[in-house]
């Protein structure tokens, strides 16, 4: 009897091994997923900050997609811009997802920066995968103007005296005052007291032309500040980008002032336009490359001038 009892056991022990190892077999696996950036298709991207920049990517889940996360981080692991975030439908089998075209603009705080783009999928068997591409951050390139002729102001207020930064054009008192121009485009004007002068709209003098109301009734008289600076042509040539534009007004620790008195050829004036323009505050400089005082010699004369480049920011 101990023997049949005995018997029984070890069959009984048998089919338990044998259904434990039938189960184990039977357990599918899965690869983990998958993942493929689209956009941008470089491993390694240049991007220029304020731009519009599309990222986009696949993930194949064989294991049942199930979320999916995308970020820009700084070097820090900071994020840059809000994480993209997905996830299935209760219930859905599908293996594979297709991201939203993901519409980012990259700050200008963050040029000359390298941020990593990431994304990371986990399927329903929680198995995790993740891809990364390295992003470097250019900064967005200044305007650039040159050869522009500011001449001195005439009685008859026809000279094209003042320049726009936004509009990259002179503009004349005249104009404004006959509504063929915008006195809120104006940034700067010239004038000439036996020396050369830039001033903006808001300290122009009224002696020369009274913008004010009750003169020639300009409707904005914009507050440009200016700082005045020891830059050399080679400097002012670097200053290429919006970035290194706002850093060399920021490093520099002369005054704002709204007039920049007795002007010489060669001279580098760095400005901010008025705050209160469209588009807000623009950091720029000027270049004084020629100051011509006209036939006569005075300065005054209608074919006197004052010819600047500038550059600035978009």
């Amino acid at each position: 009897m101990k023997i049949i009892k005995n018997l029984t056991r070890l069959m009984c022990l048998s089919l338990l091994v044998f259904a434990v190892a039938c189960s184990t077999d039977d357990e599918e696996t899965f690869d983990a997923p998958v993942i493929t950036i689209t956009s941008p298709s470089s491993s390694v991207t240049e991007i220029t900050a304020g731009e519009e920049v599309t990222f986009s990517y696949t993930v194949d889940a064989p294991g049942v997609f199930n979320t999916t996360t995308a970020t820009i981080e700084d070097a820090d692991g900071a994020d840059v811009t809000t994480a993209y975030t997905a996830s299935k439908e209760p219930g859905a089998t599908e293996t594979s997802f297709t991201s939203d075209n993901i519409l980012v603009t990259i700050p200008e705080a963050y040029a000359g920066q390298t941020l990593t783009f990431t994304v990371t999928a986990v399927d329903d068997q929680n198995a995790t995968a993740s891809v990364s591409i390295d992003l470097d951050i250019t900064s967005i390139p200044a305007i650039s103007y040159t050869e522009k002729l500011l001449y001195a102001p005439t009685q008859t207020r026809d000279s094209h005296t003042f320049f726009s930064t936004n509009l990259g054009e002179t503009i004349s008192s005249g104009e404004v005052v006959a509504s063929t121009a915008s006195s809120a485009d104006v940034d700067f004007g010239y004038y000439y007291f036996s020396e050369a002068n830039l001033g903006s709209p808001a300290t122009y003098p009224s002696s020369v032309y009274d913008l004010s109301a009750d003169g020639q009734g300009w409707g904005t008289l914009n507050a440009t500040m200016f700082k005045e600076t020891t830059l050399s042509s080679e400097e002012y040539m670097a200053l290429s980008t919006s970035a290194a534009l706002a850093t060399a007004y920021a490093d520099n620790t002369s005054d704002e002032i709204g007039t920049v008195e007795d002007l010489t050829e060669g001279q580098i004036i760095l400005f901010s336009t008025d705050a209160g323009k469209e588009g807000g505050s623009k950091i720029g400089a000027i270049k004084v490359t020629e100051i011509y005082k006209g036939q006569s010699g005075n300065g005054y004369d209608n074919d006197a001038y004052l010819e600047i480049e500038v550059l600035v920011q978009p």
